[in-house]
């Protein structure tokens, strides 16, 4: 008997699963904005939680009931709307991540580095923690494979406090100027984070941003957000908690006796969706974590339409005029106001940050290059970026090298070399982040770079003078993570009078972008 009950639920599970995978991907065209938004948060919430929190399908499925008030509110305004030129289709989608959005961080190593891609060196750098991983060469004879480690102390003190914050931020301003960062060798490809010993250990740094500031943390940043964006954020919020308040304590129908509200219509909701999201998690474990997300949103939208549109459309469920007469009224054209001042507060935004993010920034970087063959040296440098050439933004190097122990038998001086780098960078959308709130850009560059190598100088078979010319791409193809990719000519090598053409390549995770992306200011 008990064999034939797990056999008899395992056929319903089957059934209901099949019925769950064959939900119609059309069953709610042209939804509202703002509900297929807010569906598209709900289920991401959900998969998240599944995904990165190991919760249990039935654990997981619970996130939905932080977005149900929203999601039933906006389905019962499109299927009370009159027409499409109703208030709810006007409620449109919001976010803010800003820092996703930044160009001017070093992340890999530096161009001398073996594996380097870049020829030219950014001022900005990673303020929690960057990794990179790349392949080639720009100034060395030889391609290698370097890994870099990249943070900063106020990424310690952050750990420590248990969380990064824009009044964090502020109040260890000094110790986000400061940027630390280590390029190591790697001879155990399969295993790269072995290979991060001393004896591996190629370049360390550290840089001091000396002028400028395009972290969202900052002071400037903040003082405008909180006299321009923050107060319309508080009002859309404000009509939000009114108008929920008021809706959740309404009845149905004014003159039925049973005096059922609409509170009673979004607790089933969430208990149906709740259900229907364990069992669809349960049955597609084999799915990407994006395949979830929207086969998770369809299963929201089409419940929606089943369980709230077509019911009040067909006046199954009767809304008294009274509560249509406030939602219509009242509530929609209140938050379609408030919805209009953030649209018109996010174009300020994008204005702002346009210039924002392209101002002058500085730095000074100290670097020790470790070499295999030869002596160590430390190389000083300036590297300043601006736009000047807009849309292009110039990034400019200054360096010098010098030797702590120069080997005169090799021609060396205490001046190793001396040089100067230029680097002309444009942006456009990445292909591979158009579903995603990620607002990171493929950058592509084009850089020319001089060096003057003193312990070349008459030398038989190597070259003093040093030329570089490059084409550099980075995509970003996920969120934080990106592919750059060169293409690098030189009329030599520091080790021998050769011209060349080399492509590089790499891989690149700044964590900054991801946490970002989980502190989103602005939702439906």
């Amino acid at each position: 008997m008990k064999g034939l009950i797990v056999k008899a639920s395992a056929v319903v599970i089957s059934l209901l699963s099949l019925c769950v995978r064959a939900y119609p991907q059309d069953c709610y065209p042209n939804p509202p904005q703002i509900l297929e938004a807010t569906a598209q948060i709900a289920a991401q919430q959900v998969v998240n939680d599944l995904v990165n929190k190991n919760k249990t399908p039935e654990e997981a499925a619970k996130a939905i009931g932080q977005k149900i008030q929203s999601l039933v509110l906006y389905a019962v305004g499109d299927a009370i709307a009159p027409d499409r030129n109703h208030e709810i289709y006007s409620l449109k989608k919001y976010e803010y991540i800003g820092e996703t959005a930044r160009t001017d961080k070093q992340i890999g190593a530096s161009a001398r580095a073996e594996g380097s891609t870049s020829a030219v060196e950014k001022p900005g750098f990673a303020e929690l923690l960057g990794f990179a991983i790349e392949h080639g060469a720009i100034q060395k004879r030889i391609d290698g494979t370097s890994l870099t480690l990249s943070t900063t102390p106020y990424a310690f003190i952050a750990w420590a406090n248990k969380g990064d914050t824009a009044e964090l931020y502020r109040q260890n301003e000094f110790f986000t100027r400061v940027g630390l960062s280590a390029s190591f060798n790697i001879s155990n490809k399969d295993q790269p984070l072995a290979d991060v010993n001393n004896k591996q250990l190629t370049e360390w740094s550290i840089r001091m941003r000396l002028a400028g500031d395009r972290s969202a943390r900052s002071k400037e940043f903040q003082e405008w957000w909180a006299e321009n964006i923050r107060p319309k954020i508080n009002d859309r919020l404000a009509v939000l908690v009114t108008g929920f308040g008021d809706l959740l304590d309404e009845k149905l129908d004014q003159n039925a006796e049973d005096g059922k509200r609409v509170s009673s219509i979004v607790n089933d909701v969430q208990a149906t969706l709740q259900a229907q999201i364990k069992l669809y998690l349960e049955s597609h474990t084999s799915e990407l974590p994006a395949e979830k997300t929207t086969g998770v949103k369809q299963l929201i939208l089409c419940t929606l339409k089943d369980k709230i549109v077509e019911p009040v459309r067909s006046n199954q469920i009767k809304l008294s005029p009274e509560l249509r007469a406030k939602l219509n009224d009242k509530l929609f054209p209140s938050l379609a106001a408030a919805h209009a001042a953030l649209e018109q507060a996010r174009e300020d935004f994008n204005k702002f940050w346009e210039s924002f993010s392209k101002g002058p920034l500085t730095t000074f970087a100290f670097t020790n290059h470790r070499t295999s063959m030869g002596s160590d040296y430390s190389e000083f440098a300036f590297l300043h970026e601006q736009a000047t050439l807009r849309p292009l933004k110039l990034v400019a190097n200054g360096w010098v090298s010098i030797y702590s122990n120069p080997d005169r038998t090799m021609n060396q001086q205490q001046v190793r070399d001396y040089g100067a780098a230029l680097s002309f960078q444009g942006e456009a959308n990445s292909p591979f982040l158009t579903e995603t709130p990620d607002l990171s850009k493929m950058t592509f560059a084009f850089t020319g770079r001089y060096q003057r190598t003193k312990e070349n100088e008459g030398v038989a078979g190597k070259k003093a003078d040093i030329a570089i010319a490059q084409f550099r791409m980075e995509i970003p193809i996920r969120m934080g993570l990106s592919i750059p990719l060169s293409v690098t000519y030189a009329n030599a090598t520091e080790l021998i009078k050769e011209k060349h053409v080399r492509g590089n390549f790499g891989l690149t995770l700044d964590v900054d972008k991801l946490f970002a992306l989980t502190r989103r200011v602005l939702n439906p």
